[in-house]
């Protein structure tokens, strides 16, 4: 069963490196889109629709795709526009889990805050949203200092009927604020940096791992 994460942040490739390496797994497993360094090619989303199909064959190697975008805007777009294609009924047999990461700049997420941020959520999919009208429910797995797990149910308005699931994971603040990250830092200290985050932030790590297992 594969795994389709969506995230904003330009360092999202280290991160899913040491995600995996906290996970026990090999990085073997992962392939990260990064849309900032496909932007050359003329036709993205015929690209990103030929990777996907690709990352969701039987033969394909990779276990996890991670599309980095390049901004919230950009998330919420690709992810509307490719939810019919993920939730069709003989791909959701194939998919274990579609999970969107964001930042919210937030220092923590009291009630109040956390729906407002689910609203945004919600209003930004739905808007995009192609075909039949739809409404979100939610479920809060997980809501710590830094960091929240909700789990959302896609629902047909007309009918109520449920189309698909999927996760989101949102940082109350951006990965490079939690670890120190700059530009001209090396990968190996970057990687180092999130290490030693993941290492100090245990609430973090123990939710990534239950998304991510």
């Amino acid at each position: 069963m594969k795994t389709i994460v969506m995230c904003e942040g330009k360092y999202d490739r280290i991160f899913f490196k040491e995600i995996v390496s906290k996970l026990f797994l090999s990085e073997d497993i992962v392939n990260v889109f990064d849309q900032n360094t496909r932007s050359v090619l003329s036709n993205l989303k015929n690209a990103e629709s030929k990777e996907i199909q690709k990352f969701l064959d039987a033969g394909y190697p990779h276990r996890i795709l991670v599309k980095s975008e390049g901004g919230k805007n950009k998330v919420f777009a690709i992810f509307s526009f490719f939810m019919n294609f993920f939730f069709e009924g003989s791909r959701q047999n194939k998919i274990k889990n579609i999970i969107i990461m964001l930042d919210i700049d937030k220092n923590e997420l009291d009630e109040t805050h956390l729906k407002e941020e689910i609203d945004y959520l919600d209003n930004e999919i739905i808007c995009r949203k192609r075909g039949d009208p739809i409404y979100l429910e939610h479920k809060i797995i997980e809501n710590k200092n830094s960091i929240c797990l909700v789990e959302n149910s896609v629902k047909i308005k007309a009918n109520n009927e449920e189309v698909g699931k999927f996760l989101s994971i949102l940082f109350h603040s951006s990965l490079e604020k939690k670890t120190g990250i700059n530009d001209i830092d090396t990968e190996e200290i970057k990687r180092a940096k999130i290490n030693d985050y993941l290492d100090i932030d245990r609430e973090a790590n123990r939710i990534l791992k239950i998304a991510f297992s």
